[in-house]
């Protein structure tokens, strides 16, 4: 399979047939090594993504250099896709990179992908420390939705260390299904 027709699949196919890609790539480091090269090059941000998507699933410490390449990209959906894929890496060298984006990222698409990435990473307490300073607790209603479904998405371990985000998820639940 050509490179230009695997980039294709992966942005345009159905599910069935990108696992059968994402599978191919990972079995075959030379096809790897190279869907990754042409990417790099590549300035369309459906490319970028494609790259992400498939560190996430390869998960190869050989992905992680491009990866980290793009987490300072202009388009906030290549970088949300990028924090979702260090999320399913298990590699600590990603931590700075992610904090850095939890911190300094001006796009509420971004920040909370990074923080979720983090808390899977281990940093839960940093994690629920930001998620709380963007929380509005006096109107839960008003919280950021990127925010809320961050709290959502980590709700069960947040749960267990504070309860206070799981009652105000609660009074949410109540407002809009009146």
């Amino acid at each position: 399979m050509e490179i230009l027709e695997i980039i294709n699949k992966l942005k345009y196919a159905g599910e069935k047939e990108k696992r059968k890609v994402l599978v191919q790539l990972m079995n075959d480091k030379k096809l790897l090594s190279k869907f990754v090269h042409t990417v790099k090059l590549s300035d369309d941000y459906q490319d970028k993504i494609s790259l992400a998507i498939v560190a996430g699933y390869v998960q190869s410490k050989n992905l992680l250099g491009p990866l980290l390449g793009l987490i300072r990209d202009e388009n906030k959906y290549v970088r949300q896709s990028v924090c979702d894929a260090l999320g399913e890496m298990d590699f600590p060298e990603a931590k700075p990179y992610l904090t850095k984006i939890m911190y300094s990222d001006d796009s509420f698409l971004v920040w909370p992908r990074a923080a979720i990435a983090l808390y899977k990473l281990g940093e839960k307490k940093k994690v629920i420390k930001m998620l709380k300073g963007n929380y509005n607790f006096e109107n839960p209603v008003n919280t950021e939705p990127a925010v809320l479904e961050a709290i959502n998405e980590l709700e069960l371990s947040l749960e267990k260390e504070d309860g206070i985000f799981s009652k105000s998820i609660n009074k949410i639940n109540k407002f809009f299904n009146k």
